[in-house]
């Protein structure tokens, strides 16, 4: 306000001779809103609130279908600030009881072989969302971390039937080679 009540600097002047007087003018409208209530405050954005993973890299998951249980495992979770995904690596086997750690280190995935690393060739990848409203299916039996891997398929999904519809697969008319899910796993956590 000090700044403001000693009025415009004469360099003013210098510029043009009618500059002196607009300045003022604009000052003492500065003075005015700075002495007066705000009638609209500022709204404070709310803070986001970061949502958290259902599961980690690594987890294994049974898969509840209609009448028997599927084996999937997360091969990454992909967190931002605008999104949170979910892919899921789909072994082949399917049976009609939960699934166990053993289960899953027998089971077979479609796969190969990049220079030196792992080549998955199956993937549904889920949002956040979707896969929320799959939880009730959804149960984790066991976690593993996993050696080098890439993923080759992506496949957007969205609900049970394309995760078995990616455990089913035909192996012929895809051209996929399957080798042993323990091929994979390079170290096992107990749950």
């Amino acid at each position: 306000m000090e700044l403001i009540k000693k009025g415009p600097d004469p360099f003013w002047l210098e510029i043009e001779s009618k500059a002196l007087k607009q300045r003022q003018k604009v000052l003492e409208k500065l003075a005015v809103q700075l002495l007066t209530e705000n009638p609209r405050p500022l709204k404070v954005p709310k803070a986001k609130t970061k949502r958290k993973p259902y599961f980690e890299e690594g987890d294994i998951l049974a898969v509840k279908l209609e009448d028997e249980y599927g084996l999937v495992f997360v091969s990454m979770v992909e967190q931002s600030p605008r999104k949170l995904e979910y892919h899921l690596a789909c072994t082949r086997l399917l049976q009609t009881k939960k699934p166990t750690i053993d289960d899953f280190l027998t089971s077979q995935i479609s796969c190969k072989m990049d220079n030196t690393k792992f080549a998955l060739d199956t993937d549904c990848w889920f949002n956040h969302k979707n896969l929320g409203q799959l939880l009730d299916n959804i149960e984790k039996i066991g976690q593993v971390k996993l050696r080098p891997f890439s993923l080759w398929l992506l496949a957007p999904a969205q609900n049970l039937e394309d995760i078995y519809e990616e455990i089913t697969r035909d192996k012929g008319s895809f051209g996929l080679r399957f080798i042993e899910t323990y091929k994979l796993v390079d170290d096992i956590f107990s749950v």
